[in-house]
């Protein structure tokens, strides 16, 4: 069914219920892109649109927690020919555990032999006593002299983390809680753990810790500035909220996507980072554009209807109240299709309607002028 066409002022068609917009151009035009086309939607149903996305971020995030997050192992790290040399040996060469180690050192001087003995024993004993541990080699021993440095001051206690190399960071805790007690009851010595597991473990920790500061810090940062640029604490808090959202939302994401495709444990901070960033951003153009798209509207209404500002003297009709008689002016003279005048200004101030130009042998009378 085709629409109504009516003529305008200026010998042009348009459709009924299309208003002119900028340029000429209708304000109904489809957008070309699914994108323009989505944030139309969306605009036209803020509700649905607004609900749908809190939707999709809480079951993205439940469902990435469940599946949880899978990272690289040893050979997918590097790159290039590092790279391959790493696989050959993962691949030639399994490894059934993840080995650690302990080193027993003193600052100054040849670790004195009595006090060295006694924490070698006591570190055994206990890691002897600690589940997921094995193969205890101490510098003691038989045969594991070389476990020792030449000049006396250090030495090397190994054992491995039972189960998957990949997740001995789960299983390592006792065995550094173990190494801790030993350290406790020798001050005089220098006694840590280091190993694959340990390693892992402490960086996902340092990990909890980047995004408990941003919590404590970026977030609260963030919401400060953002009330200095709006004002209130509403419309600060919409982009703020926006680029959250997004953030648990990618999280989500990347944990299912990660079981195809395997990601830098570091990946966490970095989404925090750049996408609480990114859409605090995006958010604030959106909010620039959306505010110049209006004042050009509004003055290309005004053009429209033959308002213009006497720029000799700017104390005659503020910028709020031309904005205000614009659309009085509008509504009292009608659209210009029907109406077939437009308004103007009278030298006192008022708005009084044009002649119209529409040509025709009934031509519609003009509005009487506004006090």
């Amino acid at each position: 069914m085709s629409s109504t066409v009516q003529p305008t002022t200026s010998g042009g068609t348009h459709d009924k219920g299309a208003e002119p917009g900028i340029d000429g151009e209708a304000a109904t035009r489809e957008p070309a892109n699914f994108t323009a086309r989505a944030a139309r939607w969306s605009a036209a149903h803020r509700k649905a649109a607004v609900l749908g996305w809190l939707a999709f971020v809480i079951v993205a995030f439940m469902l990435g927690n469940a599946a949880g997050m899978v990272t690289l192992k040893a050979g997918e790290v590097g790159n290039g020919q590092s790279r391959l040399a790493d696989q050959t040996l993962a691949r030639q060469f399994p490894r059934e555990r993840a080995g650690e180690m302990v080193l027993i050192e003193r600052a100054h001087g040849a670790l004195p032999a009595s006090e060295y003995r006694a924490a070698v024993a006591d570190l055994v004993d206990r890691l002897s006593h600690t589940p997921s541990v094995a193969a205890i080699k101490s510098p003691l021993a038989p045969g594991n002299q070389g476990q020792v440095s030449k000049n006396g001051r250090a030495a090397l206690l190994t054992f491995q983390i039972t189960g998957d190399p990949e997740t001995a960071k789960d299983r390592v805790g006792p065995a550094l809680a173990a190494t801790a007690a030993v350290q406790a009851a020798h001050p005089h010595l220098f006694i840590g753990q280091f190993g694959e597991g340990s390693a892992n473990k402490a960086i996902d920790k340092r990990i909890g810790q980047d995004f408990q500061r941003a919590e404590v810090t970026s977030l609260p940062v963030s919401l400060f500035i953002l009330v200095l640029a709006f004002g209130t604490l509403v419309a600060a808090g919409v982009p703020l909220l926006l680029g959250i959202t997004a953030v648990f939302g990618a999280l989500g994401l990347t944990e299912l996507a990660s079981h195809l495709l395997h990601v830098d444990q570091m990946i966490s901070s970095v989404i925090l980072l750049i996408g609480l960033a990114v859409g605090i951003d995006y958010s604030l153009f959106y909010l620039r554009r959306e505010r110049e798209e209006r004042v050009r509207h509004v003055r290309a209404r005004g053009a429209d209807l033959g308002v213009h500002r006497d720029h000799r003297d700017d104390r005659d009709v503020p910028d709020g109240q031309s904005e205000l008689l614009v659309l009085r002016g509008g509504h009292r003279a009608g659209r210009r299709d029907r109406a077939g005048g437009v308004a103007d200004r009278a030298p006192g101030g008022a708005l009084q309607a044009r002649r119209p130009r529409r040509q025709g042998p009934d031509p519609v009378p003009a509005a009487p002028p506004l006090a």
